[in-house]
Formats: C-alpha cells, sequence, structure tokens
C-alpha cells in the first residue's frame, strides 16, 4: 500500500514536469527537489518505476513517462487539483492546508468520486495555485503561452498565471507579498549579484529571488488580453 501511494506520487511529479515544464526527458534531482527527498531515495523508486514499466530510463540523460504511466499520472494530478480546490473553495481552506490535505485525499477516492467531484465543482479549468486540471480523458485545458518569471524581459508587464512550488511557507509568502493568480507585475529591475528581480505590483515594489522567480509562472500582458 505504502509503495503504491510513493509510486502514484512519483508519477504525478515526472508527469507535471514533463507536460507543464515541456521536458520529455527528466532528471532525477528535479523529482529530488520537487519531492524534497534524496538522490538516492530517487534513484530506488526510478529503477522500481523502470522495472514495472511506468517509465523509461534513458540513463544519465534521465527518464521519460511511458504512455501507462503518463495516464496514471494525469489522472492523480486530477484527484489532487480537483481536491485542493474543493479544499480552498468550497471549505476556505487556506494555501497553508491544502496541498497536504489533497495530498491525504487524492489516493483514497475512486474515480466515480472524483467525476462527480467535478460536477459539484462545476467542471474548473484550473486549481487555486493556477495549474490546469485535467479532464476524465486527461485532456489538460487550453492556456496562454507561458514562462517563468526567471526568463522575462525588464521593462515587460506580466501577468501571473500559476505558481509551481506546493509548499505552504513558500505560497505563504507569495500571497503576503501581495502575489496572486491573476495579478499584474512590471519588471523593474535585475540585481547584478543575485539576478534577483525588484518587480512593481500595484503601488509598491517588491524583490523576488532566484528561486521564486523560477516557481511563478506568468504570461504576457498582452497575450493574456488578446
Amino acid at each position: 500500500m505504502r509503495e503504491r501511494l510513493a509510486s502514484e506520487n512519483y508519477l504525478k511529479v515526472i508527469t507535471s514536469i514533463t507536460l507543464h515544464e515541456q521536458k520529455p526527458l527528466v532528471r532525477l534531482h528535479e523529482i529530488a527537489r520537487r519531492l524534497s527527498v534524496s538522490a538516492a531515495a530517487v534513484s530506488d523508486m526510478v529503477k522500481k518505476l523502470v522495472k514495472a514499466g511506468w517509465v523509461v530510463s534513458h540513463g544519465h540523460q534521465g527518464i521519460k513517462i511511458s504512455q501507462k504511466g503518463l495516464a496514471l499520472g494525469k489522472k492523480m494530478i486530477r484527484h489532487h487539483r480537483l481536491w485542493e480546490t474543493f479544499l480552498h473553495q468550497s471549505l476556505g481552506l487556506g494555501f497553508e492546508h491544502i496541498h497536504d490535505e489533497a495530498e491525504r485525499l487524492e489516493h483514497a477516492s475512486s474515480d466515480v468520486l472524483i467525476d462527480q467531484l467535478e460536477v459539484f465543482l462545476e467542471f474548473p479549468t484550473q486549481d487555486p495555485h493556477g495549474n490546469p486540471i485535467p479532464n476524465k480523458q486527461g485532456v489538460l485545458p487550453a492556456s496562454p503561452k507561458q514562462l517563468p518569471l526567471s526568463n522575462c524581459q525588464i521593462g515587460q508587464q506580466y501577468r501571473i498565471e500559476r505558481f509551481v512550488a506546493m509548499d505552504p511557507d513558500f505560497l505563504t509568502h507569495l500571497h503576503h507579498q501581495g502575489l496572486r493568480i491573476g495579478c499584474e507585475l512590471l519588471v523593474e529591475k535585475r540585481l547584478d549579484f543575485d539576478q534577483s528581480l525588484l518587480c512593481r505590483l500595484d503601488d509598491q515594489t517588491i524583490t523576488l529571488s532566484t528561486q521564486s522567480l523560477a516557481m511563478i509562472y506568468v504570461s504576457e500582458k498582452e497575450c493574456s488580453e488578446a
């Protein structure tokens, strides 16, 4: 049972990196960073996933998820994001709680329950973090062209589309800075000494570290208005 849950969590993360970051080959250190586990733990689990046919190893280049692995990964993403939406939208739970609670619920939910949950929520297309929710066929809704804030141009205005990191402390920190899905900010300056960005949000200037920048995905303002 415990190994099944672990496998589902790994496939969920591998699928998320493959789809949302457009990386057909996923490196093990990326999985370790997302799950906050050691490189050795990831290596051991990947061996099991390869043996079961969920992923294919490409040596030092990384791993590629198989079709059956992708199907299960999308299913777990769907479960997780629908539960997060319900917990936040219907129960009013804050960002510091919804991820961990959804982690518990996603594995115990049947497809019948998840389909009914989707109906109850009136078929949401994204979770509270802005991440797209696959439908029951595994199809992701269309979304605007996105890029990490770390790749943005100075002097350009952007719309925040989604947050990649699920760490509750990180998300709470972003919200305390006034960062929300849908808000717009102007990239003012990049600091030479650590490559952090100064961004204008409403009437205040905030500083975002390189770690934060990689976890915030945006679209150009013109794209969001098209």
